[in-house]
This record gives C-alpha cells, structure tokens and sequence, in this order.
C-alpha cells in the first residue's frame, strides 16, 4: 500500500505543474524515457528514473536504494509529520519485514474470503441507492469508491460500526484537493487536521485493544510480536494503521475509479459481460494502464551508475512506476489498452519487498465491484464533466468521475 504526504504540493516536477499534465503525464514519460531515462532535477534535488528495467533493478535492491528518508544526509528529523518513518512502508528490511509480517496474514487471498460479502452487500447497497435517486448519473470515484473502500478497511481492522462515518470523513479530507478561499494552504492544513484527528483516534483505540484485544486485525496490531519477539512500538503500531487506512482512501480508492474510467472511455461494457476472464485481465490491464501509483522515492546509500550518471551516496530518487507500465521495451504497443494483454508484468502495485500489501484486497474489492456494476448496468458513459487529477505527486486518480448509466432493470441490483 502506497501512503503520500501534503508536502508532495512543493514537488512535481515542472513538466507536470499544470493540471491537464498531471491527469495525461504519459507523453513527458515518455520523452524522458527516450531522451533522459535518468536526470537529475536541480529544483526539486531528486534524480528521476523513467525506464523498467532500471527501476525493476532498483526497487530489488534494498542494500544500495533505501526507502527510509533518514538515510538522506540532510534529513531534519523535525519536519517528520511523526508518522511517515514509523510505518513499515518508510522502513528497510529486515525491520520492514518483521513489521509486514504481523499483519501480512490478514490480506493472503485465503483470508479475505470473508470480506467478500460484505464487500458485495455494501457495493449493491449504494448501486441501489444510486438507482432509487433516478438521475442516471454516479460519481464513481466520491459515491462509490470512496466509501466502500473505507466500509472494508474498517471492517478488516475492526472499527466499531459507531466510528466508521468518522472514518469517512476523514478519508474524504484526505483525498480532497478542492480549494476554499484559503487556496492550497487551507487543503493542506485540512490534510494535516485531518491525520493528527485520526492518529489520535488510532492511538486510543490501540491503546483499548491492548488492554482488551479482540479478535481483529487492531488487537493483533496492538499485541503481536514479531518471529524474533521484538514487539511494534506504539509509534510502529500506530504507523501501520495509519499506513493501512491511509492506502485505502488513496491507492484502492483511485483503482476502482481508474478502471471504470478505462472501460467507460472504451467502450467495453458489453464485452466484459460476457467473459470472465476478459474482466480480470482487464483489470490487470487498467492497474498498468492507469496506476493507481505512479511514483515512489528511495534514497541512494552508496554512490551508483545508472544509466552512465553517477548517483551520489544520500541522493533523493523518484521512481516513475507509472512510466515503466508504459516502457515499450517491455510491453507492446504500450500507449494502447489492451484489455486481454498476456502476460502483463506491470508495476501497479510496486515491485520488490514493498510490493503493495494489500494489492490482493484491492483486486477482490476491484473484481466485485466490476461485478456488480455490470449485473446492475446495461452502458455506463463517462459524462461531460471536465476531469481533474487529485493533487498528488505519487497517487494517481481523478477527484471525481460522473458517468450516466442506463440500469438493466430499474428494480435495483438484487432483482
């Protein structure tokens, strides 16, 4: 899971400053692929690396590219928002696998099958209300999305039912990049207000578990111990559940928004009706197409050649996940969606030992909604609404997608 940072405001690079560029950034990835597959950006002081194999490589090799910020020679522990480096997703092996490995468990494809109809109910739940409101339109990222990812992290982690429309509000300030008459400082003040809230709820409710656990995946986070007995600190249990709550608003969140943006843009409605396999590559097919993450950092602990530049010991770098799903020296006809490519060995959910913990969730969460939109749809179209990106260097979405969609019956999603 992928968890992203207010600052990311201060950092895209100059090609991508505009919105229209940050919602289509795929022509500059590739001319930077072409031209510059690795350069260094003296404005932001970061190198950025284009091409897949380059960044396959590098995203193995934990030993030479760090992902903990504090390995950077100018660190300011200061500026630490008190969550980032206490989350396995900001820690090196092999303290990042004793920390993935408390939860990890908990989303192996075997135990998620009880997610599945909840998953489902409250998917067909909100499509029938959708339906009941007659306006043949859904926000798919704000009406559906949004809240069904937020419904199953809860249920996963353990939310009391009694806190989980807190838990939405929150994640909906997370998300949100509309701007007030405070511009972009206010939304990220609201982003900041927003976590600080939720870690205190999370450190109170970890704090209860301990003392009373249950049988959840809050009450193993709160008391497990690692294969070696070395136990999560507070701050570690509290950055894995935020790092968990977090990915769930951003990284499934923007997945199941990007993939119907894919098929609605495409015309497939009637094709993935009628094949089951056709929808689960498609699927895949949207994950490098669209990634939900499009970036990662890491930082060089020893001095390094890529591509004949030289990368200095303690060097920011910036991944470009969503330009090596793109690398046509390694998929055909990459610019193309292509919704029965095989193989496809994408990188939409990362690669190496922080590939994306919860990618087997997100896809279950992916192949049931697909499902019950397409038991409940007969064309989904995307509208006329001027698409904009959700302001994030990392994650990848839209802040809303309106499509108007014509019901196969107007009984609801159960009949």
């Amino acid at each position: 899971m992928s968890s992203t940072s207010p600052q990311e405001y201060e950092e895209f690079p100059d090609a991508l400053q505009t919105r229209k560029a940050r919602l289509e950034p795929f022509d500059w990835y590739h001319e930077m692929r072409e031209k510059r597959p690795v350069r260094y950006d003296p404005k932001r002081e970061v190198w950025d690396v284009f091409r897949y194999t380059d960044i396959k490589t590098l995203l193995t090799d934990d030993e030479t590219f760090s992902i903990d910020p504090r390995n950077v020679a100018d660190y300011d522990s200061d500026e630490d928002e008190g969550l980032e480096t206490t989350t396995m997703i900001g820690t090196d092996p092999p303290r990042h696998d004793e920390l993935r490995g408390i939860v990890s468990d908990a989303f192996q494809k075997r135990n998620l099958n009880g997610l599945k109809s909840g998953i489902k109910k409250a998917t067909s739940n909100i499509l029938e209300e959708i339906l009941h409101d007659d306006s043949g339109v859904i926000d798919i990222a704000n009406e559906l999305a949004q809240p069904l990812v937020i419904s199953t992290i809860a249920e996963l982690l353990g939310v009391p039912a009694d806190d989980r429309e807190r838990f939405e509000l929150w994640s909906r300030s997370l998300v949100t990049t509309e701007e007030t008459n405070g511009g972009t400082g206010e939304v990220i003040r609201r982003k900041r207000r927003a976590q600080r809230e939720i870690q205190k709820y999370l450190s109170t409710i970890l704090d209860e578990r301990q003392k009373n656990p249950q049988n959840d995946l809050l009450s193993r986070i709160a008391t497990a111990e690692a294969d070696d007995q070395v136990r999560f600190s507070h701050q570690e249990a509290l950055g894995m559940c935020f790092l968990l709550f977090h990915a769930s608003s951003n990284t499934t969140r923007n997945l199941l928004t990007n993939f119907v943006w894919c098929f609605a843009t495409r015309g497939l409605w009637s094709e993935l009706k009628h094949s089951d396999r056709l929808r689960q590559t498609a699927i895949e097919e949207a994950l490098r197409y669209r990634s939900p993450v499009q970036a990662t950092t890491r930082v060089a602990t020893t001095e390094v050649t890529i591509q004949g530049e030289t990368i200095g010991a303690g060097d920011r770098l910036m991944v470009w996940l969503g330009s090596a799903n793109r690398d046509e020296r390694q998929f055909d006809a990459p610019e193309t969606f292509i919704p029965d490519r095989s193989p496809n060995h994408h990188m939409g959910f990362g690669h190496g030992s922080h590939y994306c913990l919860g990618g087997s969730l997100a896809r279950l969460e992916a192949d049931i909604v697909l499902s019950e939109l397409l038991d409940t749809f007969e064309t989904i179209e995307l509208g006329d609404a001027t698409l904009r990106p959700t302001q994030s260097l990392c994650s990848y979405g839209v802040e809303s997608l309106p499509v108007h969609f014509e019901p196969i019956t107007q009984c609801g999603p159960n009949q």
